[in-house]
C-alpha cells in the first residue's frame, strides 16, 4: 500500500530490532520536528519524515540499478514525488484509522513481531537473533515498533474496508477459462537479422546522424587528480608489541571465549502446538515405539532418522551439527546439554513436536589461549594502526592543500604519488576500487576544488577536479561506427516490416498460407496449442503474438496488421481454439478464488484511498519538490 513498503520489509528481513526494547513498550521514537514541509488535513509532514522515506526509496533503486543510478535517472523516476505521495497516503490511512477508532494493542504488536520469520530460529522466536542482527541497519528499536504499528493499523483499516468482498465460483471459473484457454496458430516470422545484405552509404550515415543527434549525447565527465592513502601501504611502518597484544587479549576476553557445544542427531515427530491431548499422546506413543527400535540396535540412529523423522534434517540422518545452548528451543537444549556422549533421550516435547535426541559429541567451554590467537590479534592491531597512520598523513596534506598547487607541492614533499584519471562519467573511473563513492564525491566538487579526506574500504583519498566536460553531442567521426550500426539496424527492420506487410496483404486475398509462404520463400511455424503466456515453439516469448492470437477466430483468421514483436515482425493465422477441462478448474478453484479475492480487495482499497485523497486538503511548501 505504501511506496516504501518493500524497502521497509527488506529492513525487517535483515533484522532491525531488540525484543527487550519492543516489548517494554517504548513510545514515539522521535519528537516531531517543527520543520513542516507539507500537511494533510492540517496534519504536518516534517522534513525528517520526508528524508527517511526518500532515503528508503533511493536505497531500493540503488540496490536495483547500482552505479547506473544517476541524477538524471532519479529525476526520471520522480523519486521525490514518490516519497511525498507515500507520506501523504500514510497520513490519510492513519487519519482514517483514528477516525474509526482502530487501535493496535501491545499484545498484537508483540505477536506480529514474534511471527516474523527473520527473527526465528527453527520456527521459534530467538532473542539472540535480534541482538546479532541489530547492528546491520542501525535503526532504533522504537522506530521499528512505530513502523510495525502503522503497518498493522493499515492492515486493520484494509480489512474493515474490504472485509465484505467475495469472489463467486462463476467469477473464478470465468477467470480460469480465460487464463487457461488454448489457441493453435501458424506463424511466419520476418526477422531483421535475415537481411544481412543491406548496405548503407556515407550520405545516408551523415543524414541519419544529423537527424538523430540527440541519440549521440555524451554524459558529463570529469578528470580528477587524486592522492590515495591505502591502509595496506602503512602496515610496514607499524607493529604490535607483546604488551599491546596481551592488553588487547585481556580487554577483549569475551571475544575469545568458546561456549560449550553439543553435536547431536534427532528424530522429530511433528505435533501442532495447539493439538489436542489425544493427538499429543498418540504421537508420543509413536516416538516411544521408534525409541525401542533405537535400543534394539538393528539399525543405526541415522538410518531410523531417515525413515521416521519429519524434520528438515531427515535426509542427513537427523544430523544437527554442533550447536550452543541458546541455538535450540529450551526443552531441547535443556535435555541435550544434560546428556553424555552416546546417550539417547526419552521423547522430549517442544513446540515442534516430539524429539528423540542422540548426543554424539560434547565440546566443553573453553577460552582460546593467547598463543593461539596472537597472530589474529596482531593483525587487528596493525590494521588499526595502519588505518590511523594513513588517515593522519591524509589529514596532514589536506590541512595545507587549499588549492591544487598546494596539493601537488605537499604530496611531492611526502613522496606520495599524485595520479590523474582519464575522463569518467558518474559511474566512476575503472581503476578505482570504490568507484561509486569516488564519483559521487568528485561530481559534488567545483573545478579546481580539493575534497575533504574521503574514507573508502581500503584507505583514504584526497581528490581535486582538474577539468569538467559538460554533456554534449559527440562529433560524427567519433561515433561513426555506432551511427552505421544504428542505421543498418533501422533499414533491416524497415525491410522486414515491408515484407511482412506484403505477405499479409497477399494472405488476405488468397487465404492460402502454404501457397503464399511458398511464393515468399518463408517457413511456416506451427505453434500447437498454447496459452496466453506461453513461450512459442521455435520463436520464444513474444507476448504480442499471444495477445493477437486470442482475438482471432475461424471467421476472422488473420489480424488486421502485422505484429511487431521483440525480435521482428510476424504474420499469424488462426487454426483452432480449446477451452480447459472442467475438472482442471476444480483442482485449482480455491487457489484462484483466493488470488482473485486479494486482487479485488486491493483494487477497492486503492479506489477508496484515491477518493479520500481527492477530498483531502493537501499542502506542500512551494518549490519543495
Amino acid at each position: 500500500m505504501r511506496e516504501n513498503a518493500s524497502s521497509f520489509m527488506i529492513k525487517v528481513l535483515l533484522g532491525i530490532i531488540v525484543l527487550a526494547f519492543v516489548f517494554m513498550g517504548v513510545g514515539s521514537f522521535r519528537e516531531e520536528k517543527a520543520s513542516r514541509i507539507a500537511s494533510v488535513n492540517d496534519d504536518p509532514i516534517s522534513f525528517e519524515e520526508y528524508q527517511k522515506v526518500y532515503r528508503n526509496i533511493l536505497e531500493r533503486f540503488r540496490n536495483q540499478y547500482g552505479n547506473k543510478l544517476n541524477d538524471d535517472m532519479i529525476k526520471m523516476f520522480n523519486l521525490k514525488q514518490r516519497a511525498m505521495d507515500s507520506l501523504i497516503q500514510e497520513k490519510i490511512i492513519l487519519q482514517q484509522a483514528d477516525r474509526l477508532g482502530l487501535k493496535v494493542t501491545d499484545e498484537e504488536l508483540t505477536e506480529s513481531i514474534r511471527n516474523l520469520q527473520a527473527f526465528q530460529t527453527d520456527g521459534r522466536f530467538d532473542v539472540n537473533r535480534y541482538t546479532s542482527l541489530l547492528g546491520r541497519l542501525q535503526l532504533e528499536p522504537a522506530e521499528f515498533e512505530a513502523d510495525q504499528k502503522k503497518m498493522l493499523l493499515a492492515d486493520k483499516l484494509n480489512n474493515l474496508i474490504t472485509g465484505s468482498i467475495r469472489v463467486s465460483e462463476e467469477e473464478a471459473r470465468e477467470w480460469f477459462n480465460w487464463e487457461n484457454a488454448l489457441v493453435n496458430l501458424d506463424v511466419v516470422q520476418f526477422l531483421p537479422s535475415d537481411y544481412a545484405d543491406i548496405k548503407t552509404t556515407s550520405e545516408e550515415l551523415k543524414e541519419y546522424y544529423d537527424e538523430n543527434q540527440s541519440k549521440y549525447k555524451t554524459q558529463p565527465a570529469l578528470k580528477v587528480r587524486y592522492a590515495h592513502f591505502p591502509t595496506e601501504k602503512y602496515k610496514a611502518g607499524v607493529d604490535a608489541s607483546d604488551d599491546e597484544i596481551e592488553l588487547y587479549y585481556q580487554d577483549n576476553k569475551d571475544d575469545f571465549f568458546n561456549p560449550k557445544t553439543v553435536e547431536a542427531r534427532h528424530i522429530l515427530l511433528k505435533v501442532d502446538p495447539e493439538a489436542d491431548d489425544e493427538t499429543v499422546s498418540e504421537t508420543k506413543e509413536k516416538a516411544l515405539n521408534i525409541l525401542e527400535k533405537v535400543k534394539k540396535g538393528d539399525k543405526t540412529f541415522a538410518e531410523l532418522a531417515k525413515t521416521y523423522s519429519e524434520g528438515p534434517s531427515r535426509a542427513a540422518g537427523g544430523q544437527l551439527g554442533s550447536f550452543k545452548r541458546e541455538d535450540m528451543v529450551k526443552p531441547f537444549s535443556d535435555k541435550a546439554f544434560s546428556m553424555s556422549e552416546g546417550d539417547v533421550s526419552e521423547p522430549v516435547r517442544t513446540n515442534f513436536g516430539w524429539h528423540i535426541i542422540k548426543v554424539e559429541k560434547i565440546n566443553e567451554a573453553y577460552s582460546s589461549r593467547l598463543d593461539s590467537v596472537k597472530t589474529k590479534i596482531s593483525d587487528s592491531i596493525i590494521g588499526r594502526k595502519a588505518k590511523t597512520a594513513a588517515y593522519d598523513e591524509a589529514m596532514d596534506i589536506f590541512e595545507v592543500s587549499f588549492e591544487g598547487d598546494d596539493l601537488i607541492r605537499e604530496t611531492e614533499k611526502k613522496g606520495i604519488e599524485l595520479k590523474t584519471t582519464d575522463f569518467f562519467t558518474r559511474s566512476g573511473p575503472k581503476e578505482i576500487r570504490d568507484r561509486g563513492i569516488f564519483a559521487r564525491t568528485a561530481f559534488n566538487l567545483d573545478e579546481g576544488q580539493v575534497s575533504d579526506v574521503l574514507e573508502v574500504k581500503d584507505g583514504f583519498y584526497i581528490l581535486q577536479v582538474i577539468e569538467k566536460k559538460p554533456a554534449g553531442i559527440s562529433p560524427f567521426e567519433d561515433v561513426k561506427e555506432k551511427v552505421e550500426k544504428d542505421l543498418l539496424s533501422l533499414k533491416q527492420k524497415q525491410k522486414a516490416k515491408e515484407d511482412a506487410e506484403s505477405f499479409l496483404a497477399e494472405l488476405k486475398k488468397e487465404n492460402d498460407l502454404k501457397g503464399v509462404g511458398d511464393a515468399f520463400g518463408k517457413k511456416i511455424i506451427s505453434t500447437g496449442f498454447i496459452k496466453r503466456n506461453d513461450s512459442i515453439p521455435d520463436i520464444g516469448r513474444e507476448q504480442k503474438i499471444n495477445e493477437e492470437a486470442f482475438k482471432l477466430s475461424k471467421e476472422n483468421n488473420v489480424p488486421e496488421k502485422v505484429i511487431e514483436g521483440l525480435n521482428g515482425y510476424y504474420v499469424i493465422m488462426f487454426k483452432d481454439r480449446k477451452t480447459p477441462e472442467p475438472q482442471e478448474f476444480e483442482k485449482e478453484k480455491d487457489t484462484i478464488s483466493e488470488s482473485l479475492l486479494i486482487q479485488k480487495k486491493n483494487r477497492l482499497f486503492e479506489k477508496w484511498l484515491t477518493a479520500l485523497k481527492d477530498k483531502s486538503e493537501i499542502f506542500i511548501e512551494k518549490d519543495f519538490l
